[in-house]
């Protein structure tokens, strides 16, 4: 993994939400790559190197 950083702005909403469904000492960037691999695995969404593309963002 790169060792690049990036700020994303999120609700405080959105960011208690985050510390709810992850494990004790889990980063929220991990929480994040859990949910994007879960949302992979039963077909939602695709990432091939380093390109997202969505079904649910093709709507446009």
């Amino acid at each position: 993994m790169r060792d690049y950083k990036s700020t994303i702005l999120v609700d405080k909403e959105t960011r208690s939400m985050l510390s709810k469904i992850g494990r004790k000492n889990q980063s929220y960037d991990q929480i994040i790559r859990e949910l994007i691999e879960t949302k992979n695995r039963v077909g939602l969404l695709e990432i091939d190197a380093g390109n997202f593309s969505s079904s649910e963002l093709d709507r446009s």
